[in-house]
């Protein structure tokens, strides 16, 4: 029995390493829905945020009402609707975080903070936008570098080298914040 069994976990392990060799992204993106959102930051950057924003919590799958958990599964499953990962500064750090924390009292607050590492390997936490008195909670995710164009004057197009944070409302807005000249603007992409 003990040999069957072991045989049957090193046939699990075999099929998992093949499994993650042959599509690492799968892998990865379903491992996340096992863990919460706070997993994909590095414990130094938890800390900053938590000694900064004692009273907040990080954005969860769970805390989007159910229509927007639906839509989110649907074209972003197996991401955190609260943590995106890119290179958000043009500074060539790939690793940087965009983080949406929310807090619940006395009314639905949303702070949309980024996370870099400075040379001593502690994480500057920069307020990038704030929304007070939310009906729903939005949510973030990583858009990619090029042009965007903004919803209201078609015209006006932003050719953008980084990768851009998307602050969106579900079914309702969307903004996209790029690093431009030093600082972080931004452009209603969907409304």
């Amino acid at each position: 029995m003990a040999k069957k069994t072991n045989l049957l976990r090193k046939n699990a392990l075999i099929v998992t390493f093949l499994f993650f060799m042959i599509d690492g992204n799968a892998c990865s993106a379903q491992s996340i829905e096992l863990y919460e959102c706070p997993s994909l930051l590095p414990k130094s950057a938890i800390e900053a945020i938590v000694e900064s924003y004692k009273d907040w919590k990080i954005l969860e799958k769970a805390d989007l009402i159910p229509d927007d958990q639906m839509l989110w599964d649907k074209y972003r499953r197996g991401e955190c609707p609260g943590v995106a990962v890119g290179n958000f500064d043009g500074g060539g750090n790939k690793k940087t975080f965009a983080v949406l924390i929310i807090s619940h009292a006395p009314k639905k607050h949303a702070k949309l903070l980024l996370l870099k590492r400075n040379h001593f390997g502690k994480y500057k936490i920069s307020l990038i936008y704030e929304e007070n008195d939310v009906t729903n909670f939005p949510a973030i995710h990583r858009g990619l570098p090029g042009t965007h164009r903004d919803f209201y004057v078609k015209e006006k197009k932003v050719k953008v080298k980084t990768d851009v944070i998307i602050y969106e409302h579900i079914e309702a807005s969307a903004i996209a914040f790029y690093y431009k000249h030093g600082k972080y603007e931004q452009l209603i992409i969907s409304d």
